[in-house]
């Protein structure tokens, strides 16, 4: 079985809106400050289903995950 794909995730908080989607969706990677902006909690990840959530659910397009080997976008 290969290893899962590790994960590097950003976040642009001057795109943030406070929405909260990634926290709801990926509390394990994603939290929020005291003006509900985003806050990346695990920098560099496995894929997992719930962070492709996550990320895609952003109605403003602040978050990705590229890919840590290949500096491919794989999510965003």
């Amino acid at each position: 079985m290969s290893q899962p794909r590790r994960l590097r995730v950003e976040a642009d908080v001057d795109t943030c809106v406070g929405a909260q989607q990634c926290v709801l969706s990926d509390p394990s990677v994603f939290g929020h400050d005291e003006q509900n902006l985003v806050v990346v909690l695990r920098f560099e990840v496995d894929d997992h289903p719930e962070l492709a959530e996550a990320i895609t659910m952003c109605p403003t397009g602040a978050l990705s995950a590229i890919d840590a080997d290949t500096g491919e976008v794989v999510y965003s």
